[in-house]
């Protein structure tokens, strides 16, 4: 992730290659993003259930609104949520 933005930053001329590699990069991220999102969901309902599953969905949950404000932030977003 940080090598992406990075790499948006720098301004410079990319090849239509690096353009597409740019893009199959950032349908990785939101795939990833997605995921996390459904593995919070789950972890949220396996909490209701077992209290010893709370430490993992708070875990899952600041990953997710990390990932969350990175990539609002890559599409122009202030990075709040």
């Amino acid at each position: 992730m940080t090598k992406f933005e990075q790499r948006l930053q720098c301004n410079e001329l990319l090849s239509s290659a690096d353009h597409e590699r740019e893009a199959r990069t950032l349908h990785s991220l939101l795939r990833m993003f997605e995921r996390v999102s459904e593995l919070s969901d789950a972890a949220r309902k396996a909490a209701a259930a077992a209290p010893a599953a709370k430490g993992f969905d708070a875990d899952a949950d600041i990953f997710r609104r990390q990932l969350a404000a990175r990539l609002d932030k890559l599409r122009g977003g202030d990075g709040r949520q």
